[in-house]
């Protein structure tokens, strides 16, 4: 997040001075992988950055006028940690769960209180 801040920030202040600014195209397509996923890449990494976060234009897409973060999730799930899950895939698993839990049929077992996680 703290690179998104520095990145878009620059541009901000480096277009209010009448400079040109344009940062690394590697480093802005891995801002926009881990905390856009949900962002369409375009050719141009740093013009689809600014796009997505409410500061410029892309051909062929909607304007941007609110965006948030979107973090790594952590999600643990008794037997396994699932790392790097995008929210419309956490969100799926959660249904998921819920859906298997009211049939009663690949909901997961108990334990009983205190017995330590991945144990019997």
């Amino acid at each position: 997040m703290g690179i998104t801040e520095v990145l878009v920030h620059t541009h901000d202040i480096a277009e209010g001075l009448g400079l040109a600014h344009e940062p690394p195209a590697g480093l802005c397509a891995d801002v926009l992988a881990r905390l856009f996923p949900h962002v369409r890449p375009g050719p141009d990494p740093w013009r689809t950055l600014l796009w997505a976060t409410g500061r410029g234009d892309l051909p062929g897409r909607p304007a941007v006028t609110e965006w948030r973060w979107r973090n790594n999730l952590v999600i643990d799930a008794e037997r396994l940690t699932l790392q790097g899950v995008t929210p419309a895939s956490a969100a799926d698993l959660a249904a998921m769960r819920r859906t298997a839990g009211s049939h009663g049929s690949t909901a997961a077992p108990t334990r009983a209180p205190g017995t330590p996680p991945g144990c019997c």
